[in-house]
């Protein structure tokens, strides 16, 4: 039983270390969406601001290439830490499968050695019922 709560132990610090490091990506990716976001809101500010004044248009142009240019790369690096998201639930659906096994497994152990014990405890009260018996004839 030792080993079992020893496994389950390191079982359990391995699904904590998934876990927080599936939200530190979790994190990141959000602090990503975010930055698209606002470069989104920021280029609907400036073509607004464009539109009313002719004289900021010209700087207007060079501005939206580089802000799409920068959304672009943004979604492509949010879709990689999507990837690395789904790589790492996975890893940790893994590991807290192979946590319960040994949970599991150490509660039919222990189980099995109530039963036992029980068992035990029902052939000693007949021994003793036994002898008590005899002893009355």
């Amino acid at each position: 039983m030792k080993t079992l709560r020893t496994l389950i132990r390191l079982k359990k610090e391995d699904v904590e270390k998934l876990q927080k490091e599936l939200a530190a990506v979790l994190e990141r990716q959000r602090v990503l969406q975010a930055e698209h976001d606002g470069l989104g809101q920021e280029l609907e500010r400036e073509t607004l601001v464009a539109a009313e004044f002719p004289q900021a248009a010209a700087g207007f142009g060079s501005f939206a290439k580089r802000v799409i240019g920068r959304q672009k790369m943004l979604l492509e690096n949010i879709k990689l830490l999507q990837a690395a998201i789904d790589k790492k639930r996975d890893e940790l659906l893994t590991e807290f499968g192979e946590q319960k096994k040994f949970e599991i497994a150490l509660e039919q152990q222990q189980l099995a050695a109530a039963g036992e014990a029980k068992r035990r405890e029902g052939i000693r009260m007949d021994e003793v019922a036994a002898r008590s018996f005899g002893r009355k004839e």
